[in-house]
């Protein structure tokens, strides 16, 4: 029978689940940031309990009001025997993040409210495929001369990924995003005619696993390839220095899904964020 061991210090869950996180980095990272932000002594991050599912690859934190659930190994006595150990039908406010069946498996016995927030494809690229259409144009880094439309494409980014809970304008993306990535060098554009057409950024984290993100196309532009040759060419050149590269998509949007797993992306994980409301008085 699968039993939940509770870990006695995080030091002692790191040394457990670290080689696996390691290796599955684009799945876990959150929970990677999380374990990273408790051992550099961040004032707003504190994690309370952590614990592994004996005889699976089942883990998780709880770091309030947040519980992280991986893994991929799971079935209904595994489900059952979190349920038993972290007993979420007391959960009153709490933000639930992981693996996506894992995680809604064991809010079942949650009474409150239940709001998933987002759903996303975690994907993986070790090789690009064959180019498959040449498309008119060339892949370039973006510089400050292009400050305003970069804002603009940043911002409207941000309004398609995250909708009424959007907190950003465009002050804040071009101050606190692109005039940094431009600095970096690491904020991508593709530019046909000169006028850019798309953008990306290559963000290297601190396991030294580079991601795609910050992806957008001009609307007016897209199912013209744009977007392709941009996500092609920028993981080409990636993987000549790194074994792999990773992102995330919305779950169920096709263009973005289908755009990357063109270019090469498989899909390595299921991930989905809920949030469990408070109680009504």
């Amino acid at each position: 029978m699968p039993e939940i061991h509770f870990h006695r210090s995080v030091d002692s869950f790191w040394k457990r689940n670290k080689d696996y996180c390691n290796r599955n980095y684009y799945a876990v990272e959150s929970l990677w940031n999380m374990v990273n932000w408790h051992k550099a002594g961040h004032e707003k991050v504190k994690i309370t309990a952590a614990f592994n599912i004996e005889g699976s690859d089942v883990f998780g934190l709880w770091s309030a009001p947040s519980l992280m659930i991986y893994g991929t190994q799971f079935d209904e006595p595994i489900i059952n025997e979190l349920i038993r150990g972290i007993d979420p039908g007391k959960m009153d406010h709490a933000s639930v993040t992981g693996q996506r069946e894992l995680v809604l498996g064991v809010l079942k016995q949650v009474k409150n409210k239940k709001t998933i927030i987002s759903e996303r494809n975690v994907y993986e690229c070790k090789e690009v495929r064959p180019l498959k259409v040449q498309v008119p144009g060339e892949m370039l880094f973006a510089d400050m001369n292009d400050i305003d439309t970069l804002s603009e494409m940043s911002f409207q980014f941000q309004k398609e990924e995250y909708g009424d809970r959007l907190e950003n304008n465009i002050d804040k993306m071009r101050n606190e995003v692109v005039i940094p990535a431009i600095r970096k060098q690491n904020l991508l554009k593709w530019v046909d005619k000169g006028v850019i057409k798309s953008i990306l950024q290559v963000s290297i984290s601190d396991v030294n696993a580079p991601s795609i993100m910050h992806f957008f196309t001009k609307e007016e532009v897209r199912k013209q390839g744009y977007g392709y040759a941009l996500a092609w060419h920028a993981t080409n050149d990636v993987l000549f220095e790194y074994e792999s590269c990773g992102l995330v998509t919305k779950r169920n949007y096709i263009p973005s899904n289908k755009t990357f797993q063109n270019v090469g992306y498989e899909k390595v994980y299921d991930w989905i964020k809920v949030i469990v409301e408070p109680a009504r008085q």
